[in-house]
């Protein structure tokens, strides 16, 4: 376990990490993400399924939940608010993530419905040398700070839709007010779609 700590406990059991970022915290031995979610209302988890180097890491505990998890909350801000919310800059333990257990409430005049994914059986396939993610995935090398993109989240004909796109300028503008740090080290981080296979050994050759 790297220096950036076990602290929030969520749920029945299930812990997550801490990914409040801070220069002091902020080693060789962490990675920083930064990505903005477009969909607001939105709460999903950022699950671990390999190490950086791609080497595979135990999803599950016996227990049956995540050995290394985080939570991104966006519930408390309603789905048809129109204005801006800050990216999430996200201290974490390097390696690669996918995405999991979204929930979103749709709106529709005089009621609202609520869409949300399938169990963690279904987050990864994986082989030794490669992976296939079910809604999307990325990786955080170790030391360096990666945009993941702005990541927009909709539901249609009964499965989760993503769309990506990466916008530099507003990011460096962010950082230069709230992360100033950040500014100089930030580059382009990949984001790996859903259903489509992706090998370790070519991401990570092509990070260095």
């Amino acid at each position: 376990m790297s220096a950036i700590l076990t602290l929030t406990l969520f749920g029945c059991g299930q812990e997550f990490q801490s990914y409040q970022f801070t220069k002091e915290r902020f080693t060789k031995q962490s990675g920083v993400a930064i990505i903005d979610f477009r969909r607001k209302g939105v709460t999903l988890d950022l699950i671990k399924f390999a190490n950086a180097d791609g080497s595979r890491y135990k999803i599950l505990d016996d227990s049956g939940y995540y050995r290394h998890a985080y939570h991104i909350d966006l519930s408390f801000i309603d789905s048809l608010w129109l204005g801006d919310t800050d990216p999430y800059v996200l201290l974490m333990e390097p390696g690669f993530y996918a995405f999991n257990n979204m929930s979103f409430t749709e709106d529709y005049g005089s009621f609202s419905t609520i869409y949300y994914t399938a169990a963690a059986t279904t987050l990864i396939n994986q082989s030794v040398d490669s992976f296939i993610a079910r809604h999307g995935a990325f990786y955080v090398p170790p030391g360096e700070t990666v945009y993941i993109g702005d990541i927009g989240i909709g539901y249609k004909l009964g499965a989760f839709q993503f769309g990506h796109v990466y916008n530099d300028d507003k990011i460096s503008d962010f950082l230069k007010k709230k992360y100033p740090p950040l500014v100089d080290k930030v580059r382009r981080g990949e984001y790996f779609a859903g259903g489509a296979e992706y090998y370790y050994k070519d991401i990570i050759n092509m990070t260095n």
